[in-house]
């Protein structure tokens, strides 16, 4: 009966250490026992798989199996982030640099050159940045639209990954390189 209740076993040593005078094993043994008695109340619920495996007759392929399941919805579960790039911009100011780089986010504002457009997109070009040109090479968790230009990506607002904010477009980058 001691093994089926959480710390029992520990707090028996933890008195048996106590009694024979030896204090610092019993503090071990006590807090062995509350560190066991706090697990067994976080899993709970999940302990019992524990328990059906025991009081089955399960082959030992079953039991691994069912024991990874129980370890895997322990864990968080991880989504893998896609990254895209490297992408680099140009002329930026270092000081536009920088609070890109502390804000993890790309701005752009809607075509005002050649080829004006009413839609905010952040632009940049593909591959990384050139030696000796002044800007930022940069990796993105967002895809850029489908249908640009080639060689120079944009990504429009509103669309997942992409947010609309006073009128201009936002996505989340890296910055890996800065170039004078």
């Amino acid at each position: 009966m001691r093994v089926a209740i959480p710390g029992q076993v520990q707090w028996d040593d933890a008195r048996t250490d106590f009694a024979n005078g030896n204090y610092g094993g019993a503090l071990l043994h006590t807090g062995l026992m509350v560190g066991e008695q706090v697990m067994t109340a976080i899993t709970f619920g999940i302990g019992q798989g524990g328990r059906a495996v025991t009081q089955t007759a399960l082959s030992a392929k079953e039991a691994g199996a069912l024991s990874e399941g129980l370890q895997a919805n322990l864990l968080p579960k991880v989504k893998e982030v896609e990254r895209f790039g490297p992408y680099h911009r140009l002329g930026d100011s270092p000081s536009e640099i920088k609070a890109i780089q502390e804000s993890g986010e790309l701005i752009g504002n809607p075509a005002r050159n050649y080829m004006p457009s009413p839609w905010a997109k952040v632009k940049a070009y593909d591959g990384p940045l050139p030696q000796g040109r002044q800007g930022f090479e940069f990796y993105t968790n967002v895809k850029p639209d489908v249908g640009h230009v080639p060689g120079q990506p944009v990504w429009m607002a509103p669309r997942p990954g992409v947010v609309e904010r006073n009128g201009q477009a936002v996505i989340s980058c890296s910055i890996v390189r800065i170039g004078c």
